[in-house]
């Protein structure tokens, strides 16, 4: 074996959060409940006539949304993949997963408006999309594939249980 002078450190996740329970953690999950909060009022808004100026302030929210779920997910999964035996890494992942889960079935009106919306005014939506165009049109692969949001709901909750929580599972089990 070759010594090239690399010596393997930590990760440092800082730029993401400085640990679990930090201020700025917090901040990070109350600000994705009142992401959510607004992201929920524009249930009432959704309609064949939606104006394009409106629809594109409902994809920034859904994506500063997802955003700021991402990144807790980042910091809970890279943190748990540095070792998978913390056990406060391992409860804080679960958490995560499950707060993924709540949100999704929150914010689960838009995407399944977005599938069941008619062509044509679908087609207009997503002309003046910009960079959106092309998951909106990914979404709209979907429509038969797609449940009532019961049902999807449903999905989404039993994923954090089934085959996610597996998959951490698997990886806390050392190899032999």
């Amino acid at each position: 074996m070759v010594d090239d002078g690399y010596q393997q450190e930590h990760w440092n996740l800082n730029d993401l959060f400085p640990d679990f329970g930090s201020p700025e953690m917090q901040s990070a999950l109350d600000q994705v409940e009142q992401q959510l909060q607004v992201f929920e009022a524009y249930r009432d808004l959704l309609s064949t006539d939606l104006d394009a100026k409106e629809f594109l302030a409902i994809l920034r929210a859904y994506e500063e949304l997802t955003r700021g779920i991402n990144r807790l997910y980042g910091y809970s999964s890279l943190r748990f993949a540095a070792d998978t035996q913390d056990q406060t890494a391992q409860v804080n992942l679960a958490g995560i997963q499950q707060l993924i889960a709540t949100a999704q079935n929150r914010a689960l009106f838009f995407e399944l408006w977005w599938k069941n919306l008619a062509d044509e005014p679908a087609f207009r939506l997503q002309q003046s999309s910009g960079d959106y165009h092309y998951w909106l049109e990914s979404l709209r692969r979907e429509r038969s594939f797609t449940l009532t949001e019961p049902e999807e709901r449903i999905i989404n909750l039993k994923d954090v249980n089934g085959p996610a929580a597996l998959l951490t599972l698997q990886s806390t089990i050392p190899e032999a």
